[in-house]
């Protein structure tokens, strides 16, 4: 599984099926796109196509196999008409880094539904299109079972940079960073070649979609400081729990990450450090409030919200840009 087929999809396989009717050839993913796509150009009626199916079943695959079909089909009358269907066409590899995440039963398992909508002309040519994107899994950022790994951008990230960049944003290519290690601590091998290629993939369609080169690299300074948030609490230190003032003491932070995080983030680092670690209570009767250590547990739910938020607003930033 999991493997390509030569000669089973493509520009020649597309002709093959453009204007045939269903059972006149073997079933295809074209066949059921072609039906569609002359029901819209003939009868000029909205069409839809549901793709279903369980984990690994081939929903991912499936829809990028259609799309492309849909795009050859249209065909590119004009410099506009070539330049959506380019942008359609990229927009996966960038929805399949930021949604898509190792799990035990998929390689390349979307972690969010797409609707994907696709707007043709009179003539049948590709004019338009958008994409809405609902339940992105944000708590797989912060934890991910064993075997299993989060999105993909961030290991593309790490193995695809040049040691010059990640040096820039204060990471380090072979280093195990607790927020891209499982929860076992084992980490997933196999993927660092195809991690490479796929980050080559991921810039070519970023700039095919109309990023710059500044969008780009805020996309990496923010990832990059969501891995430094993974490694603030200081594991290596006595627990809040077992200090002799614990009720009064915070917990411990690793103030290089929280630095570097603040740094990648555009933060100040001593408010990222209070809002973290401290909590505001309102004093009963009075229009004041007072700053109170959080417990190890808040201080981890409140780290984890915020990883969670960023990762979300990226995600929903870079497809509304798509």
């Amino acid at each position: 599984p999991y493997k390509d087929v030569p000669g089973l999809y493509g520009a020649e396989q597309c002709a093959r099926y453009r204007g045939k009717h269903i059972g006149a050839l073997p079933p295809h993913p074209y066949a059921i796109a072609d039906r569609a796509y002359r029901a819209l150009t003939r009868e000029q009626r909205n069409q839809g196509l549901l793709i279903s199916g369980e984990s690994g079943a081939g929903k991912t695959e499936t829809a990028k196999i259609v799309m492309q079909y849909l795009a050859f089909a249209s065909g590119a009358a004009s410099g506009h008409a070539e330049s959506i269907q380019a942008r359609v066409l990229q927009a996966q590899p960038i929805l399949e880094s930021l949604g898509n995440a190792v799990t035990m039963r998929n390689s390349n398992s979307s972690r969010f539904g797409k609707y994907n909508r696709l707007f043709f002309g009179g003539a049948g040519c590709l004019v338009d299109a958008s994409i809405t994107t609902y339940l992105l899994e944000s708590s797989r950022v912060v934890i991910h079972g064993e075997g299993e790994r989060t999105y993909h951008c961030f290991y593309e990230m790490l193995r695809g940079l040049g040691e010059e960049r990640l040096q820039e944003f204060g990471l380090e290519r072979g280093r195990e960073y607790r927020l891209l290690v499982n929860s076992s601590g084992e980490p997933v091998t196999g993927c660092d070649r195809r991690d490479v290629v796929n980050f080559e993939r991921l810039c070519e369609a970023l700039t095919t979609v109309g990023l710059s080169e500044a969008d780009v690299t805020s996309m990496w300074r923010v990832l990059a400081g969501l891995i430094h948030l993974g490694d603030v609490e200081d594991t290596s230190a006595t627990p809040r729990e077992e200090l002799e003032d614990a009720e009064n003491e915070a917990v411990p932070v690793c103030e290089a990450s929280v630095e570097r995080a603040a740094r990648m983030l555009g933060m100040d680092a001593d408010e990222l450090r209070a809002r973290l670690t401290k909590r505001k209570v309102a004093v009963p009767g009075r229009k004041s409030f007072h700053e109170v250590p959080r417990s190890t547990t808040g201080f981890r739910q409140t780290l984890q919200s915020l990883i969670k938020a960023i990762y979300k607003r990226m995600f929903d930033r870079t497809v509304e840009r798509i």
